[in-house]
């Protein structure tokens, strides 16, 4: 488990999270039910409060193999949903 509490602008509707290592080093991964929420460098993040990764969680699913893909260099661009969070806020 590693935290996002202390960076702004964190995505507060994100509950499941994963790390991956990458050519550009450790990337978390952050979904929600309904689409990708963000991309950090794991480097950026604190111990404590990322939620558990969620191995059935279709979007980061999606984004690990599509981001494998891209850093071999068979992909150019990404069909994952993005969930921008913007339902019910003010």
């Amino acid at each position: 488990m590693f935290g996002l509490g202390t960076m702004k602008g964190f995505p507060k509707h994100a509950p499941a999270a994963r790390m991956i290592s990458s050519q550009v080093g450790d990337l978390v991964l952050l979904a929600s039910g309904e689409g990708m929420v963000g991309l950090f460098f794991a480097h950026r993040i604190g111990e404590n409060e990322v939620p558990e990764d969620d191995r059935g969680n279709v979007y980061l699913n999606a984004a690990e193999e599509q981001l494998g893909e891209f850093f071999a260099g068979t992909r150019e661009s990404f069909e994952v949903a993005f969930d921008g969070g913007a339902r019910g806020q003010k």
